[in-house]
């Protein structure tokens, strides 16, 4: 009797593994389909000197239509997340808005954009209260899904969504800064090690007298 316990016991655990295998394969194969979906063409970033100044349609914050032509000729600075990224979104806005700070009178020479990457959650009400947070010079734009990544495809932007065990997710995405000139060309970029450095400052001084 004990030897046929032992087996079934044995056989239970075989399936439950096997259970557990097929649902981390399952959730792999998930992640694949919605990394697709997000950047069919895993298109390499933009690099310095392209031309970024791509035609298209999103609402900001408050609301209110934003497009390209809403740039007036300035210099802009673009950055991409999501209201609920757990910790590269919240420290590159931390560290955009003291240099906003830093920069006085001359942080309104340039213009903060924060383009979502999560669409489907962050509506511009959630945008708004979540940059108040921050600074009220940065812009938050949003949209309906297709018009959203059509933008993010024309600034050439990776996204890639994962799907978590609570049925969430997390999105990985750009989290390079682009400094754009008037002109719509990438004039430079701010990396994630050089948020809150002199370093980045002294670019963004750089785009603004350009």
């Amino acid at each position: 009797m004990n030897m046929r316990f032992a087996k079934l016991s044995s056989l239970k655990a075989a399936n439950t593994s096997s259970l557990i295998v097929v649902a981390t394969l399952a959730l792999i194969v998930g992640a694949m389909v919605l990394r697709v979906a997000f950047d069919s063409d895993l298109a390499p970033p933009p690099s310095v000197g392209s031309l970024l100044d791509p035609e298209f349609s999103l609402v900001d914050q408050n609301g209110r239509t934003f497009t390209d032509a809403s740039f007036e000729g300035k210099p802009r600075l673009l950055t991409f997340g999501y209201t609920s990224c757990p910790d590269i979104c919240p420290t590159t806005l931390s560290a955009l808005a003291e240099n906003i700070t830093e920069l006085g009178k001359n942080a309104g020479k340039l213009q903060w954009i924060f383009i979502t990457v999560d669409p489907k959650h962050d509506t511009p009400a959630r945008l708004k209260a979540y940059l108040a947070a921050f600074s009220p010079r940065i812009v938050g734009l949003t949209g309906s899904p297709g018009r959203v990544s059509a933008t993010l495809d024309k600034y050439r932007v990776f996204r890639a969504s994962t799907p978590k065990p609570d049925g969430t997710y997390s999105i990985d995405h750009t989290s390079t800064v682009f400094l754009i000139s008037p002109d719509g060309h990438l004039r430079n970029t701010i990396k994630e090690s050089e948020l809150g450095t002199r370093a980045a400052l002294t670019k963004i001084k750089r785009l603004i007298s350009s």
